[in-house]
């Protein structure tokens, strides 16, 4: 599963594939929705074993851009090749 987060003036579009799922965030969400959140709310549902504390690595997903930097979490889950090719934690990154 991928997404891919773009920065609009008024709020951001984040594209779920391949469910072909486009949601729109609020600029308002004080920076605390994660891409599971996201994805939730547009009725997607994403593994996520340890309800989001970042410790199943079951809700990894590849991303493009438009998200946080990589949380401790996903540093230490996560390996470096991983992390080049765009995946993260659904449940650590931020939108």
């Amino acid at each position: 599963m991928g997404a891919t987060a773009h920065r609009l003036d008024v709020c951001m579009q984040v594209r779920i594939e391949p469910f072909g799922v486009t949601a729109t965030v609020d600029p308002q969400n004080d920076g605390d929705m994660t891409l599971l959140d996201v994805a939730t709310d547009a009725g997607v549902a994403i593994e996520s074993v340890c309800g989001g504390r970042g410790t199943c690595g079951k809700c990894r997903v590849i991303v493009s851009g438009g998200v946080s930097p990589p949380t401790k979490l996903e540093l230490k889950g996560l390996t470096e090749e991983e992390l080049s090719a765009g995946y993260r934690l659904a449940c650590q990154a931020i939108v």
